[in-house]
């Protein structure tokens, strides 16, 4: 079965294109924002995946979200047959927070869930949804392919063809395996996608005075979140789309839902002018949804749908808010806050203590960034000159979107168990002594993230690494204290039997690993196959011909005109630097090419 996304005008589930297919949301209760959410019972922990922004390398955050449901699925299928031999606490994964590639794996995740799947490497691509997408889905060549400008009457949108991210995401949304029931999804999870809004949300604030003028602003930074109940349990919040989980055996229930998922997902992955915007139309009560802590409470704030004064209450517009939408990464690229406040509420704490702790966030970041240590000494590769002020100032932008105060604050605390990291790593379990760190860990790290895209083989190997840190995570580092009271009483000897590599003795491990998972996956090896830099080049250069030969055309000017103005005269120069930017940059990371 197929999803067509490109007919998905993005409707809200609450009143959508065809309204005899749609939900009966009517009969769902909603759950809404609280200041502390209630604490998990003994014997439950609960989990909040965090998928950063990763541009090609989703690939890898794909490979760690396959071997998590693995291991989650192997559990529980132990706990079924050897009742007593294998620890019999639970895991819920209650949130799915994403940016960029992350929100498109994500997506992927959500539909998945539902399914089974084969994992690792299947011997069919079309067999596992997360390596069909991230693996033999999208490649340099479709990129650069020139299907969005086949129609003359169409905008230009992007820089690169986005096309093929749409057909990907219509086929992992439309998998469709064996129904399975997953005892660690069946209370529900919320999905929330991080969102660039280039229109933004309006908000006006009023001050005393002989005018009626104040200060108009718009929030810019946004989400779109989806509630899947997968075992017809829990509440949505108020600002959630709920998706029809039950299609996975009914092809004839709704599917607008899925097709909005998948919309906004690709929104967030929407690279600013590399690939295609992607056009929302929200109901404008939810994004009414959204709190600020003040002085140990919360508020709501309301938007200013339209001017007011004071004494006047907003008057929010007629049927949708439309709005363009871009790269969440851009803005919210690691969106550990929306996964705490689902998590613990507005003004909750995850606790941080190992032996008290229930709950936690897993960040899977395949970025991360390292400290800075150059702060204390004077900046002398930039004068203040046009072009550093330009550049700094873009790298000012990306800084203080990712700076956190909150999260500053928590990292200071000395036992920390309310968060985990999850990235790439090649370090071997016993390194010999002349072992060395690899220039990069990943494949997709060159060409600042957009690496992986050049070939499969390179998207192969971050997906297995993913498989493998994510097994090393679970393995050494992912475990609470023994008193902890996620763990049975009665459970001791078999939280011990599958603890015994834990880094830290007195932990037991919060997922075990089961039968053959506990295996070490090898190292994946490192890439090998050279690049033909002069066919990428080429693809490019005809790529970008293209798109300034539609523009010339949309702007009432001739191709000919722009070969005057020398627009395709230097193009052959062009080419060389382009290579030798990409040639650089492989060598430095020991990836063959020629």
């Amino acid at each position: 079965m197929s999803i067509t996304l490109n007919d998905a005008h993005v409707v809200h589930s609450g009143v959508a294109a065809d309204p005899d297919s749609e939900l009966e949301f009517s009969t769902i209760s909603l759950r809404d924002y609280m200041a502390a959410e209630p604490a998990p019972p003994a014997g439950v922990f609960e989990i909040a995946l965090v998928l950063a922004g990763a541009i090609s390398a989703g690939a890898y955050t794909a490979g760690v979200c396959d071997f998590l449901i693995e291991t989650l699925d192997a559990w529980e299928q132990a706990k079924r047959d050897q009742p007593g031999e294998v620890p019999s606490h639970s895991v819920k994964i209650k949130v799915v927070s994403g940016a960029s590639a992350g929100a498109m794996t994500a997506a992927i995740a959500a539909s998945a869930l539902r399914f089974q799947f084969q994992h690792g490497e299947p011997q069919l691509p079309d067999a596992n949804p997360f390596y069909k997408a991230w693996v033999k889905g999208v490649d340099i060549g479709h990129l650069l392919n020139r299907l969005d400008l086949e129609t003359s009457d169409q905008p230009i949108a992007s820089l690169l063809d986005s096309t093929r991210l749409e057909r990907v995401t219509d086929d992992a949304l439309g998998y469709r395996g064996p129904p399975i029931a997953r005892p660690y999804i069946e209370d529900g999870v919320r999905f929330i996608f991080t969102q660039a809004g280039l229109r933004g949300i309006p908000y006006y604030l009023n001050f005393r005075g002989h005018t009626i003028t104040g200060l108009r602003m718009s929030a810019h930074r946004t989400y779109h979140s989806f509630y899947a109940p997968y075992g017809n349990r829990g509440r949505p919040r108020p600002d959630d789309e709920v998706l029809n989980v039950d299609d996975a055996t009914d092809p004839a229930l709704n599917h607008q839902g899925w097709r909005n998922l998948g919309n906004a997902a690709l929104a967030s992955g929407a690279f600013p002018v590399g690939l295609r915007a992607r056009e929302e139309l929200r109901r404008p009560s939810d994004l009414e949804w959204r709190y600020a802590a003040v002085a140990g409470s919360y508020i709501k704030l309301v938007p200013a749908w339209s001017q007011f004064v004071s004494g006047m209450a907003p008057k929010p517009p007629q049927g949708y808010y439309a709005e363009f939408v871009v790269d969440g990464g851009a803005m919210n690229n690691e969106p550990l806050d929306l996964a705490r406040t689902e998590l613990v509420g507005l003004l909750g704490q995850v606790e941080s203590s190992g032996g008290k702790t229930q709950r936690t966030l897993i960040l899977v970041d395949p970025f991360p960034d390292q400290p800075a240590l150059d702060f204390c000494n004077r900046d002398e590769k930039h004068k203040g000159d046009l072009e550093s002020v330009c550049f700094k100032l873009a790298s000012a932008f990306k800084s203080q979107a990712k700076f956190s105060p909150a999260d500053l604050a928590r990292a200071l605390h000395p036992a920390e168990y309310s968060r985990f990291l999850l990235a790439p790593s090649r370090k071997p379990d016993d390194p010999p002594a002349s072992w060395r760190l690899p220039p990069a860990p990943m494949a997709s790290a060159s060409l600042q993230g957009f690496g992986g895209f050049l070939d499969e083989s390179y998207r192969r190997h971050d997906y297995l690494l993913g498989r493998r840190n994510c097994q090393q995570l679970l393995r050494f580092h992912f475990g609470l204290l023994r008193e902890n009271p996620t763990f049975i009483a009665g459970d001791a000897e078999a939280n011990a039997k599958y603890s015994h590599e834990m880094e830290n003795r007195d932990e037991f491990a919060i997922i075990p690993l089961i039968g053959s998972l506990a295996e070490p996956l090898p190292r994946p090896d490192w890439p090998s196959k050279p690049i033909d830099l002069n066919e990428v080049v080429d693809s490019a250069y005809l790529r970008a011909k293209a798109v300034g030969k539609a523009l010339a055309r949309r702007r009432g000017m001739s191709p000919r005109m722009l070969t005057r103005l020398g627009f395709f005269f230097f193009g052959w120069k062009l080419k060389q630097v382009v290579r030798k930017l990409i040639a650089d940059d492989l060598t430095a990371k020991e990836l063959p090419f020629y």
